[in-house]
């Protein structure tokens, strides 16, 4: 099974005002675009890959452009 998936989360006005205040700089958003995909290795055990890349990773200080790559072994009973 492939799935896709986009999720962009805003930071509120008065939480970066109260940064700005103390001369922080600070994102206004942070934005995580993921595709995965979920691989049956026996009955009841799977694989799962994802990969995702998010733009603003942290709120503050400024960072770079993250790509994380995560695996992840299910097992169902």
């Amino acid at each position: 099974m492939v799935a896709v998936g986009i999720t962009k989360s805003m930071y509120s006005a008065d939480l970066r005002n109260r940064y700005a205040a103390y001369h922080i700089d600070s994102e206004r958003d942070t934005t995580a675009y993921t595709a995965s995909y979920a691989a049956r290795l026996v009955r009841g055990a799977y694989l799962i890959s994802g990969l995702t890349y998010t733009t603003h990773p942290v709120f503050t200080p400024h960072h770079s452009d993250a790509l994380l790559l995560q695996e992840s072994l299910t097992f169902t009973f």
